[in-house]
């Protein structure tokens, strides 16, 4: 009966441990991982207040064109400080959700109403390279 017992318990932590996991693996299917070594390489850049190459790495080709004119020298200036530190924080909380993928998973959106923001952050996938689309 003891034997039954324990067979029993050791069955229920199997079949919790096997659901856990199969949870996790279905949550990391849905977030791909070029977009998590991108919000990943964009947390270590802001960690290290290295604007320039953020914004380098970050911006849309279609949209470097835009800031040429500015330099990305000034615009990193102006990024540095509490639009920096919101960015960090938010790349910070998103790296532990799940992004809603638009249907030809180009786009991300994650919501920030959790860190009070009203604006979801939204990156998007070009020529196969994940942009922030804000």
């Amino acid at each position: 009966m003891h034997f039954m017992k324990r067979a029993a318990s050791w069955a229920v932590v199997f079949a919790v441990v096997s659901v856990f996991s199969t949870a996790v693996r279905a949550e990391d299917a849905k977030t791909p991982a070029e977009l998590t070594k991108t919000i990943d390489e964009a947390i270590a850049l802001l960690e290290a207040k290295s604007y320039k190459p953020l914004l380098e790495r970050l911006v849309s080709p279609k949209d470097k064109e835009k800031m040429k004119e500015e330099g990305f020298d000034k615009i990193a200036e102006k990024f540095a400080g509490e639009k920096a530190e919101f960015l960090l924080k938010a790349l910070k909380f998103v790296k532990t959700q799940t992004p809603a993928i638009s249907d030809n998973a180009t786009l991300a959106t994650y919501s920030l109403k959790e860190i009070n923001s009203d604006r979801p952050l939204v990156l998007q996938k070009v020529e196969g390279t994940w942009y922030l689309r804000n």
